[in-house]
């Protein structure tokens, strides 16, 4: 694991933003820290982190039980915990259609390092997991780190289930359409 120094900050603008909270100087002021934040969710944003860390979630976490409803799955990695949550807000009534929002958290420890909603207007839930999205800035902390590498790590085997899943659904449904229409074969 490589050891980040702490980085000047006076010439944000022209330096690279620093890698984790370790590289930022105590002396950051209030200017400073905001570019810095908005820097980090410019690229989380950039590189899809959310999306795919949400999609690791999806494929490899376990369903979880909640009182509100929805869709919910939590993903654990030792001390890392993703949850992922796909949540009616309320009914478009002039779209005939429902609100929904897309949530993914995560928490090291008790230490929380991201948080990220999604906002779709979509006909069900189904249309959630692939529409367009409108996300709103400030609700969006994200504070990078290794556990970025290390959750992402996970994607091949996140494809892998996702394409597992995915076949053995395509076979299921096969076989039941095949078995309704090849009933009268043999008659």
């Amino acid at each position: 694991m490589t050891t980040l120094s702490p980085v000047s900050l006076a010439h944000l603008d022209t330096l690279e933003l620093p890698a984790s909270p370790a590289s930022i100087l105590d002396t950051a002021t209030l200017a400073e820290l905001e570019q810095i934040r908005t820097g980090w969710i410019e690229k989380a944003r950039t590189e899809q982190i959310p999306e795919k860390l949400f999609e690791i979630a999806y494929w490899l976490g376990e369903t979880v039980d909640t009182l509100w409803g929805g869709t919910h799955r939590r993903l654990i990695l030792d001390d890392l915990r993703i949850s992922i949550g796909v949540t009616i807000v309320d009914r478009n009534i002039t779209k005939s259609a429902w609100n929904y929002r897309r949530t993914l958290s995560i928490y090291l420890g008790e230490s929380f390092l991201m948080l990220w909603r999604w906002y779709y207007v979509a006909q069900n839930i189904d249309d959630v997991m692939s529409g367009d999205a409108k996300t709103d800035p400030s609700e969006l902390p994200y504070i990078p780190g290794e556990w970025v590498t290390r959750a992402l790590a996970l994607a091949p085997k996140a494809e892998k289930t996702k394409i597992s899943i995915s076949q053995a659904s395509t076979d299921i449904e096969r076989n039941e359409l095949a078995g309704r229409l090849l009933v009268g074969k043999t008659v």
